[in-house]
């Protein structure tokens, strides 16, 4: 037997017993509830809620069973409608403005002229063209048709450019700096 239907066997045996032992005066049900919540984690190492076994206690001890009486439906009345509202006229309701979700708003498509839902950046980036049209007829993939060679150089001056401009007017040094650099472009100019 696994140690689920132990643990409600166990429950429905203690509970018959509380409710055949008269449950004393003293016990509430929120008591016997703990108590037995107590002792199935001692015995069976598994933690059942209190509350749930209280409501279990209580609907036995009111009914003789756990199972919860079913609902019975509501007498129907021969005469429904209520003297004061019978001579009521029926009253204007209306839509309050801008109420509810805004309407969907359709695009058309480019290409075959269809009406299509769809948002609004993903309409430019699919070109304005429905997914029908998009399945039929995908766009081209571009093809690289030269090659360009990858060079630093650009990016590399201008990170000495704003090293050079850390140079502060005031630096005695700052012309001989500038003179260093003139002549180290003369020399790799040509190169």
């Amino acid at each position: 037997m696994a140690i689920q239907e132990a643990c409600q066997v166990w429950i429905e045996q203690r509970i018959e017993e509380e409710i055949e032992n008269g449950a004393d005066a003293t016990k509430s049900a929120r008591s016997i509830g703990r108590e037995i919540a107590a002792e199935i984690e001692k015995i069976f190492k598994a933690k059942v809620s209190p509350d749930a076994i209280r409501m279990r206690y209580s609907r036995t001890a009111e009914n003789g069973t756990n199972v919860p009486q079913k609902s019975q439906p509501p007498e129907t009345i021969a005469n429904s409608t209520p003297e004061i509202i019978k001579d009521r006229k029926p009253q204007g309701g209306g839509s309050r403005k801008n109420a509810g979700r805004p309407p969907k708003e359709l695009f058309i498509c480019k290409q075959c002229g269809c009406e299509f839902e769809s948002i609004e950046y993903a309409y430019e980036m699919d070109g304005g063209r429905c997914s029908e049209c998009q399945i039929k007829n995908p766009k081209p993939k571009l093809k690289h048709t030269e090659t360009h060679e990858v060079s630093d150089a650009i990016m590399i001056t201008s990170i000495i450019i704003s090293q050079l401009e850390r140079i502060k007017k005031s630096d005695p040094k700052r012309q001989e700096a500038f003179e260093i650099i003139i002549k180290w472009i003369e020399a790799n100019r040509e190169g």
